[in-house]
């Protein structure tokens, strides 16, 4: 039998030896060309990013306007009572004006509240500065060290945003609280005024209830 000049391990071999040295260094492999492409991941993870920082934007907005609307609405309440109050200062009842200074006083608080939480600060929009793509190109920056700078780009301005959100929601709580109370303090007044004034009339009022007339 003729034997063949080599076998196939013995060229594969020759081709490791020989052959490899003489390949450029700078040449890009199958692996090395993958990782510079995006991954059909990194378009998921960019996707959810966006829709969450997205959504935190819109959480503020939402801040925002709600605070902006209190600020009306207590604004208007405070003007129209404590205009009735002036107005009728000398024939006003003692229990009627308390109660309408404890209601002025609790809204007023409540707009300290919301204009708190309306409070102009810069906050991050969703998305890059046109010079992050151009430190990108310019340096032709693999596609997963942008990915990696992106992700940390982010991560520090959601964390910047989630602070603001929590600030301006903790302010506009207190602002909802504060017009809870003053409705409260108004219905107690109310109430107590309407039972009062049903005892004042009554033929044999409750020694309670004669102190309480005598404040009418």
């Amino acid at each position: 039998m003729i034997s063949e000049p080599g076998s196939i391990k013995e060229i594969q071999a020759r081709l490791v030896t020989e052959v490899a040295p003489a390949v450029p260094l700078n040449s890009v492999t199958k692996t090395e060309l993958d990782a510079r492409q995006p991954s059909k991941l990194d378009e998921v993870i960019i996707q959810d990013v966006v829709r969450r920082h997205e959504g935190l934007v819109q959480l503020i907005y939402h801040n925002d306007r709600k605070a902006v609307q209190l600020i009306g609405i207590y604004f208007a309440i405070i003007g129209a009572l404590s205009t009735v109050l002036i107005a009728n200062l000398k024939s006003v009842e003692l229990v009627v004006a308390t109660a309408a200074v404890a209601v002025v006083t609790c809204l007023f608080f409540g707009v300290v509240s919301a204009f708190r939480a309306h409070w102009t600060v810069p906050i991050f929009l969703t998305g890059m500065k046109p010079d992050f793509w151009v430190w990108a190109r310019e340096n032709s920056i693999p596609a997963n060290d942008v990915m990696n700078e992106y992700l940390q780009r982010v991560a520090a301005s959601l964390q910047e945003n989630e602070a603001i959100n929590d600030a301006s929601s903790k302010h506009l709580k207190r602002a909802y609280v504060a017009g809870i109370t003053a409705t409260a303090v108004a219905i107690t007044v109310i109430s107590g005024l309407v039972i009062t004034s049903s005892l004042c009339r009554a033929a044999s009022p409750v020694v309670w209830g004669v102190h309480l007339c005598r404040l009418l």
